[in-house]
């Protein structure tokens, strides 16, 4: 059997199924708008603070929101989610902060 891990950007890691309660600020999905260029897309979508990710629904489907330069930021009820680029290990990363 597969377990699912998580590995820190200090090389640690951890087994996701020994973590206790829920990664999610909220369990359930909230309606949200993804604001990127001069679009935006309306979903319903939770924050997963763990690995530091957004999920959202599209055509019925769990997926995640690949926080790329083109978006701006993330509106899900009074939240408002920004991504923020760094440099890590001479990396480019992405995360995002509210």
């Amino acid at each position: 059997m597969m377990t699912l891990g998580f590995t820190f950007g200090q090389g640690s890691s951890v087994d996701l199924a020994t973590i206790k309660g829920s990664p999610y600020a909220e369990d359930t999905y909230a309606d949200g708008v993804i604001y990127y260029g001069d679009k935006t897309l309306s979903a319903p979508m939770r924050y997963n603070a763990f690995q530091d990710l957004i999920e959202f629904k599209q055509n019925g489907k769990a997926v995640v929101l690949d926080p790329s330069n083109t978006v701006e930021r993330v509106v899900m009820g009074k939240s408002v989610i920004v991504p923020l680029k760094y440099e890590a290990n001479g990396k480019s990363m992405l995360l995002y902060d509210a």
